[in-house]
């Protein structure tokens, strides 16, 4: 997305989720903050999104010849979660749509590009 009107980074996430025969989308638009090459912390803006708060944080480690990922996220959903299973479904959702951003991220390190490329 274009950055917002305090020029900060911004970018709209949809996911689509299913829970036995219980499936939702679900939008999501946050704010970037980024310390190039090392650190990416993205914030749910709430007021335009299906999140009451929403933080995630990755940090890069150049390591063996390749990339370290650590990343947490600390998220609360403005939508109603089945219970027990939900929040392992959500878990697992987001851990396998994790991958092909972690495989572009290691990509552009191996390019020496920035991390915003990356996330593009």
């Amino acid at each position: 997305m274009d950055p917002n009107s305090n020029g900060d980074s911004v970018v709209y996430t949809t996911i689509r989720g299913c829970v036995l025969f219980f499936c939702k989308s679900f939008h999501r638009i946050e704010r970037l903050e980024l310390s190039p090459p090392v650190f990416i912390r993205a914030t749910v803006l709430p007021e335009q999104s299906d999140f009451l708060y929403s933080v995630s944080e990755w940090e890069l480690e150049s390591r063996n010849g390749g990339t370290f990922i650590r990343y947490s996220m600390e998220m609360e959903p403005d939508f109603w979660v089945p219970p027990v299973i939900g929040p392992w479904a959500i878990k697992m959702r987001l851990e396998r749509d994790a991958r092909p951003a972690l495989d572009r991220l290691e990509s552009a390190a191996q390019e020496n590009t920035t991390v915003s490329t990356a996330l593009k």
